[in-house]
């Protein structure tokens, strides 16, 4: 499994106000929270599958969300790894400058490799200016990317 720059292709669930348009700015409407599953191969791990948090979380800027050429900058604030509910997960905190296209946002992402060999991913974004330090809607958005865990079915 890698991070690829393929088509997109739409979250299993997404929670936020209606309004993404491909041909418009995606953070037009306001916060967002996805979810993603994909599959791999049984037994992988997520150092086995990524990386390190950091090298994973640089490639998946470099390669799927600002490419050469999209005309998008992201800066990642921090990568990390921690054990959360039944094991382990990435987290990556990254800012995206779209320049001239649109808003510029701000994400969390957690992405997890459950037994039997999903890649779960879990995105909350939100247009930076959302993101004031200390606001409610921040303490909001970081308490749902918080809130990712593994569980046992």
């Amino acid at each position: 499994y890698g991070m690829s720059s393929r088509p997109r292709s739409l979250p299993d669930v997404a929670f936020g106000p209606p309004g993404s348009n491909p041909d418009k700015d995606y953070m037009q409407a306001g916060p967002n929270v996805s979810v993603a599953v994909t599959k791999v191969r049984p037994g992988q791990t997520l150092r086995a599958s990524f990386g390190s948090p950091t090298n994973a979380a640089e490639t998946l800027l470099r390669v799927t969300i600002a490419p050469e050429g999209s005309g998008k900058v992201a800066t990642l604030i921090r990568a990390s790894e921690e054990a959360r509910g039944e094991g382990k997960i990435y987290t990556f905190e990254y800012e995206v400058d779209r320049g001239e296209r649109g808003v510029s946002a701000r994400a969390i992402s957690n992405i997890a490799v459950q037994e039997g060999g999903m890649v779960i991913t879990m995105t909350v974004v939100a247009p930076r200016k959302e993101w004031g330090v200390g606001g409610k809607l921040e303490e909001q958005l970081r308490y749902m990317a918080e809130s990712f865990k593994l569980t046992v079915a």
